[in-house]
C-alpha cells in the first residue's frame, strides 16, 4: 500500500474518491469512498470470520461485564428500549432497561411485555406496562 497525498481530515472522503476515480483500482469493491452501501461479505468470508472470533479466540472469551457496566452500556444506547413497569395497587414503579429483563420480573416472554407497552392495557390487572418516557398519569385521563 503506498501513501499517494497527504491531506486534512475534512476533505479526505473527497480525496479518496477522486483517486478510484482517477485509478480505478481492480481490488477496491467499493466505488463509493467511504460507503459500505450495498456491499455483501461472501459466504466465505463469513465462516472465516466467524471461526476467527470462536470460543477462546474472541476477545470477550471467558469475561463478563459488571452490572454497573452493563447498565452504563444501557443507558447511553441510541437503540434502549427500556420500559417502566407500574403496579397500580402499591403505586410502585420499576424501570427495566429491556423487554426481556422486565418480561424476566413478570415471569412472561418479552413479546408479551412489548405488546402491553404498546397497547396501554393492564396486564393481570395489576400492571401498567409503558415506554419510559411516558407518564403514569396520561394513561388514566389525568
Amino acid at each position: 500500500m503506498d501513501i499517494l497525498e497527504y491531506c486534512e481530515t475534512d476533505i479526505l472522503i473527497e480525496r479518496e474518491q477522486y483517486y478510484i476515480d482517477l485509478l480505478k483500482p481492480e481490488y477496491n469493491i467499493l466505488k463509493i469512498a467511504g460507503s459500505n452501501l450495498r456491499f455483501k461479505h461472501s459466504e466465505t468470508t463469513k465462516i472465516k470470520m466467524s471461526m476467527d472470533n470462536a470460543k477462546e479466540k474472541h476477545p470477550f472469551y471467558g469475561k463478563s461485564r459488571s452490572e454497573e457496566t452493563k447498565l452504563r452500556m444501557s443507558i447511553n444506547s441510541k437503540t434502549a428500549l427500556t420500559i417502566k413497569i407500574y403496579d397500580i395497587s402499591t403505586n410502585d414503579c420499576k424501570v427495566f432497561r429491556s423487554n426481556v429483563q422486565a418480561g424476566k420480573f413478570l415471569n412472561v416472554c418479552e413479546r408479551t411485555n412489548r405488546n402491553y407497552k404498546n397497547s396501554s392495557h393492564v396486564y393481570k390487572g395489576k400492571y401498567l406496562i409503558l415506554p419510559c418516557n411516558s407518564k403514569v398519569n396520561s394513561y388514566f385521563g389525568n
